[in-house]
């Protein structure tokens, strides 16, 4: 399937995640922003980190499942 985008997100709240094949994250207040325009990634640096976290844990309990 050569081409196709990997694709994460992770929503919690009015929070999102966002990224595509390995890139940095993303990450918008979709309440304030739902178009998703403004990148909130820099200016909040330990909200990013906070959300990352978070869809680790989720990411690694899915997984424990598929075992």
């Amino acid at each position: 399937l050569a081409g196709m985008r990997k694709f994460r997100m992770y929503r919690e709240g009015d929070w999102k995640l966002v990224r595509s094949n390995g890139d940095a994250w993303e990450l918008y207040h979709l309440k304030e922003d739902p178009l998703e325009l403004n990148d909130l990634a820099p200016q909040l640096p330990d909200r990013l980190q906070e959300l990352e976290t978070a869809y680790q844990k989720w990411q690694e309990a899915l997984d424990g499942r598929q075992e």
